[in-house]
């Protein structure tokens, strides 16, 4: 992290956090895939959106304000072996596009490397660090509100689904996936704590965030065992 650098593009990272506090409540109940279709479109749009400014902060200022690092190597890595594992599949456009029911092609994919590349450009200070943190917590307990009103029996929607009743999945649309997103957010929620202690601004979120998405990421558990 670079505590004193000033970051770079700032309308890049409103548009970054946005779309890591959305992405994982996008539901849209009238279409024909309640969960993926709405996240896999805005990924894609937001992604275009942060290509464009990119594009735009390399005509004014040139490659020199990119950030090399590490990380940029694995990233790629993982985008060169995904075209490569699409161009040998059995079914190229199915491989590109993806299921209807998923949208995890090819084009997705390429998303989270596009999204990862301005993730490693943008987030330079403490603070950037601190803003992802907070959106991903905030969209964490969201989440997490609206699994325990599905585990409570009063979810407004009547989702069909295969799971069986009393089995939340929240916006994600599997139990098991719920379950990986908050055990993703909640070490997410504490990683800025490691860099620098929270100021006193910043205490309640992180110790309310850390306190929801870990009480609601054992309860979803203890309700998936009570069923096992």
């Amino acid at each position: 992290m670079e505590p004193t650098r000033r970051g770079v593009w700032p309308s890049g990272r409103h548009v970054l956090g946005a779309l890591a506090f959305a992405l994982p409540l996008l539901v849209w109940p009238s279409s024909l895939s309640f969960f993926e279709l709405p996240k896999a479109v805005a990924l894609q749009a937001g992604v275009l959106a942060l290509t464009g400014m990119l594009a735009l902060r390399l005509a004014a200022v040139g490659a020199r304000s990119l950030r090399v690092s590490r990380p940029l190597i694995a990233i790629v890595g993982f985008g060169a072996w995904a075209a490569l594992s699409t161009a040998l599949s059995i079914h190229v456009p199915t491989a590109v596009v993806g299921s209807a029911e998923r949208a995890e092609g090819l084009l997705t994919l390429v998303a989270y490397v596009a999204l990862a590349l301005a993730a490693v450009q943008l987030v330079r200070r403490f603070d950037d660090l601190y803003m992802l943190a907070g959106l991903v917590s905030l969209s964490g307990i969201l989440v997490t509100g609206y699994a325990l009103v599905q585990a409570g029996g009063f979810d407004m929607f009547a989702w069909e689904m295969p799971f069986g009743p009393g089995r939340p999945f929240a916006t994600l649309a599997n139990p098991d996936f719920l379950g990986g997103f908050l055990a993703l957010v909640w070490p997410l929620a504490a990683a800025g704590s490691f860099e620098r202690p929270p100021r006193a601004g910043e205490r309640g979120w992180v110790g309310a965030s850390l306190t929801c998405v870990l009480a609601g990421f054992v309860i979803m558990r203890a309700l998936a065992t009570a069923r096992v």
